[in-house]
C-alpha cells in the first residue's frame, strides 16, 4: 500500500512542475520600458596623456572654394579668430529653406494646440445646415418623381391601355381586337392582369410620403411598378401593330390606340428618367451631409494627444535639420582653437581646397595638450573648437576646461578598430599639470531638451531600418524609429516613430 502512495505523491509533484512551466510559458517574459520625455546630452569620452604643445594643423572637413584667407606666416592669432572661409552660398540657401520648414511645423503645432477656431466651427456648422436643407429638397424631388411615376403609370394603364380592353377592371380582362399573333394577345392580357392589383397599394404608399420618411422602400416599389407598366405598354404596342382590322375594331381605332400607347410610353420613359435623376441627387446629398457631419465632429473633438506628439516630433526633426546645416556652415570656417603663431599657410582665394590640405599651421604660445584616440562611433559629433572637460588621475576632484584643437583626418587602427587622434588644449596654464599625467576628457557633442527617449537596449537594427519592439496588450510588434543623440547613461533620443508613454521591449525578463 505504501508503495502506491509514494507513486501517487510523485505523480502529483511531476504534474505540478509540468503545470508550472506550462502556465509560465504563457506569462510575459519581456523587460519593458516606457518612452519618456526629458533632456539628453551626448558626450564622447577618452583617455590620454598630457604632452608638451605641438604644431596644430587646421584643415577643412569638406572640399570647397576658398573665399577668405586672412593670415600670413608669422602672424599672431587668438583663440576663436576666423582664419579662412569656404563658399557657403548653397548651404545658406538650404539653411533658409530648413528654417522656413521649422516655422511651418511650429505653426502647425500651434494650430493643433489652439484647436479649431470658433469662426471655422461656425463655417462647418453652416455647411452641415446647408447640407441638411439640400437633402430635404432632394428627398422632396424624389417624392415628386414617385408621385409623377404613379400618375403616368395610372394614366397609361387606365386611360390609354384600357381603351382596347372590354372588361379591364375584372380578373379576366379581354382585348377588343384580334391579332395575327395570338401569343402577343396573351402577353397583353397577362400584363394587364398583373398591373391591375398594384395601384390601390401604390396609391396609399404615395399618399403617405414625407421628406422625413425613409424613401428606399417607396423608390423600390416605384421602380418595380414602372417596370411592369413598361412591359405592358411594350407588349401592347407589339400586339396593336399586328392587329387585324375587322368587325371588332376598325383600322381607325387601332391607329388611335397605337398613338395613345406611344404617348404613354414617352410619358413613362420621362417619369423613369426623372426618378433615376432624383434618386442619384438624393444619394449625393446624403453622402455630402454624412461627410460634412464627420468633419464637424472631428473639428469639435480637437486634436488627439497622439497627433500633437507626432507634430512635436515633426518640429524637433525640422529643428534638427537646421542644426545639421548650421554645423555644416560652421565647418566652412577655420577657427583658431588656441592662442599661437602661424607657422604655415597653404591655398589662395578662389581655389578649391580639399580636406587633405593643411591650410594653416599654428604653434601654441602656452599651455599643455592631451592627445586622445576617439572611436569612429564618437568622432562624428566632435568638431574643432568644442569645449572639453578634463580630469587628471593625479587630481580626481578637479575638472579643467579645454578645447578641441585638432582632429586628425586619417584613421588610426588599434586592435582592429578605427580611431581618430584628437588634440585637446588646456584653456589656461596650471603649474599643477605636468607632462605625462593621465588625463580623461569628456566632449559634449550634442544636447536636446523636452525630447523623447528610450534605453539603448531597446534599439535594434537590420539591413534596412532601425526599429524597436513595441509591447501592447501582450502583443509585440516592430516599429521603425529615427534615432538622435545617445547619452553616456544609456538613453537614446527618438525623433520619430514613437509617442510618450508607449512601452518598448528592452530585453528578456
Amino acid at each position: 500500500m505504501k508503495k502506491y502512495i509514494y507513486i501517487g505523491a510523485g505523480a502529483v509533484v511531476i504534474l505540478a512542475i509540468v503545470g508550472y512551466y506550462a502556465f509560465a510559458s504563457h506569462a510575459p517574459r519581456y523587460a519593458t520600458a516606457a518612452v519618456v520625455r526629458g533632456s539628453i546630452t551626448q558626450e564622447a569620452s577618452a583617455s590620454g596623456n598630457v604632452e608638451a604643445p605641438t604644431t596644430i594643423d587646421l584643415q577643412f572637413q569638406n572640399s570647397g572654394r576658398l573665399v577668405s584667407l586672412g593670415v600670413d606666416t608669422g602672424a599672431k592669432v587668438s583663440a576663436g579668430e576666423v582664419l579662412a572661409r569656404q563658399d557657403t552660398s548653397i548651404l545658406s540657401a538650404q539653411l533658409a529653406q530648413a528654417e522656413a520648414a521649422v516655422a511651418t511645423q511650429q505653426a502647425n503645432l500651434a494650430s493643433l494646440l489652439q484647436g479649431t477656431r470658433p469662426e471655422q466651427l461656425a463655417v462647418q456648422e453652416t455647411q452641415v445646415t446647408n447640407d441638411q436643407s439640400a437633402l430635404a429638397q432632394a428627398n422632396q424631388s424624389v417624392i415628386n418623381a414617385i408621385q409623377n411615376a404613379y400618375t403616368q403609370s395610372d394614366d397609361a394603364v387606365h386611360n390609354k391601355v384600357d381603351q382596347f380592353f372590354t372588361n379591364p377592371q375584372t380578373s379576366t380582362p379581354q382585348v377588343s381586337f384580334t391579332s395575327s399573333n395570338s401569343q402577343l394577345i396573351s402577353n397583353v392580357i397577362a400584363d394587364r392582369e398583373s398591373a391591375g392589383g398594384m395601384f390601390p397599394g401604390w396609391q396609399t404608399e404615395v399618399g403617405s410620403l414625407g421628406t422625413s420618411t425613409d424613401l428606399s422602400a417607396a423608390i423600390s416599389e416605384a421602380q418595380t411598378n414602372l417596370t411592369s407598366v413598361t412591359q405592358l405598354l411594350s407588349d401592347a404596342n407589339a400586339a396593336l401593330n399586328n392587329a387585324i382590322a375587322g368587325q371588332s375594331a376598325n383600322q381607325a381605332s387601332i391607329t388611335g390606340w397605337i398613338a395613345n400607347v406611344a404617348i404613354a410610353r414617352a410619358n413613362l420613359n420621362a417619369a423613369i428618367s426623372a426618378l433615376t435623376s432624383a434618386v442619384s441627387a438624393e444619394q449625393a446629398a446624403a453622402s455630402a451631409l454624412a461627410k460634412d457631419q464627420k468633419s464637424l465632429a472631428l473639428e469639435q473633438a480637437g486634436s488627439t494627444s497622439a497627433t500633437i506628439d507626432s507634430q512635436q516630433a515633426q518640429v524637433v526633426q525640422a529643428e534638427a535639420s537646421v542644426s545639421v546645416i548650421k554645423a555644416q556652415i560652421a565647418q566652412t570656417e577655420l577657427v583658431s582653437p588656441i592662442d599661437g603663431v602661424v607657422t604655415g599657410v597653404t591655398g589662395s582665394v578662389g581655389e578649391t581646397i580639399s580636406p587633405s590640405v593643411v591650410v594653416v599651421s599654428i604653434l601654441p604660445t602656452s599651455a599643455l595638450q592631451v592627445n586622445v584616440n576617439l572611436s569612429e562611433d564618437n568622432i562624428a559629433g566632435v568638431a574643432v573648437g568644442q569645449p572639453v572637460s578634463v580630469s587628471l588621475d593625479a587630481f580626481p576632484s578637479i575638472v579643467w576646461q579645454g578645447t578641441v584643437a585638432k582632429i586628425d583626418p586619417a584613421e588610426t587602427i588599434i586592435g582592429g578598430a578605427v580611431y581618430y587622434e584628437t588634440t585637446v588644449m588646456f584653456d589656461q596654464p596650471d603649474a599643477r599639470i605636468k607632462a605625462g599625467m593621465t588625463a580623461n576628457v569628456l566632449i559634449q557633442t550634442g544636447a536636446a531638451s523636452s525630447t523623447l527617449m528610450v534605453p539603448a537596449s531597446a534599439i535594434q537594427t537590420n539591413d534596412t531600418s532601425t526599429f524597436v519592439e513595441q509591447y501592447e496588450n501582450g502583443n509585440i510588434t516592430n516599429q521603425t524609429v529615427t534615432t538622435g543623440l545617445k547619452s553616456q547613461s544609456g538613453m537614446v533620443e527618438i525623433t520619430s516613430g514613437l509617442s510618450e508613454g508607449e512601452l518598448v521591449v528592452t530585453g528578456a525578463q
